[in-house]
């Protein structure tokens, strides 16, 4: 987010004027700053971060990498990046020798908006996913399809997420599929602070 504009919200008209990778890059840079700051506070924190996968093939983009992301904070994977499942399907032979370099360096990869699309399953045995960040709509509606899919995501032991759920009664039905990690808007709004304390949260 910059300016109060969501990704979501400039990713496009970004797309189109050819400056979506700086934006990436900004995103990942200010990321970065944050995890160190809050390591510098003795808390640790990982970040995941929204990116194109045009961004990271992007020749210097692994250079850019390299000389931005701290040796402290490659060991243990602060920082997790974001690719659209749909994209990396399409670019996966381009993309899959750039996830091995930043594997090396630390960074792990969430796929999102992961469902149905066509060799969803199979990206899960061709390349290593570290969270996996399912399509909301379909998370909440599970058809069986949808349920074997899940069912071989739980048997590589990947981490998943679900976004923007919208009211409590979804939550109980995530957590009834053995979704892990849950994002909504029901405990607080959106902050730029890193400071919560959950255990007093309603």
């Amino acid at each position: 987010q910059a300016q109060g504009q969501l990704r979501a919200d400039i990713a496009d008209a970004a797309r189109r004027a050819g400056t979506l990778a700086t934006l990436d890059r900004i995103a990942i840079t200010r990321a970065l700053a944050a995890i160190s700051a809050q390591r510098a506070a003795g808390r640790i924190v990982r970040i995941q971060v929204e990116v194109d996968v045009a961004s990271i093939i992007d020749p210097g983009f692994i250079g850019f990498l390299e000389s931005t992301l701290p040796p402290a904070l490659r060991p243990d994977a602060a920082l997790v990046l974001e690719l659209d499942t749909e994209a990396l399907i399409e670019h996966q032979a381009v993309v899959r020798p750039v996830l091995d370099r930043l594997r090396g360096l630390g960074v792990q990869l969430c796929v999102r908006d992961f469902g149905m699309q066509k060799d969803a399953a199979r990206l899960l045995q061709q390349i290593h996913i570290d969270v996996l960040k399912l399509d909301t709509d379909l998370a909440l509606q599970p058809s069986m399809a949808f349920a074997t899919i899940l069912a071989q995501v739980r048997d590589n032991g990947i981490p998943i997420e679900v976004e923007e759920v919208p009211d409590r009664p979804a939550i109980a039905r995530l957590w009834e599929l053995g979704v892990d990690y849950i994002q909504c808007d029901l405990l607080r709004p959106w902050t730029t602070q890193l400071d919560y304390n959950f255990q007093t949260a309603g």
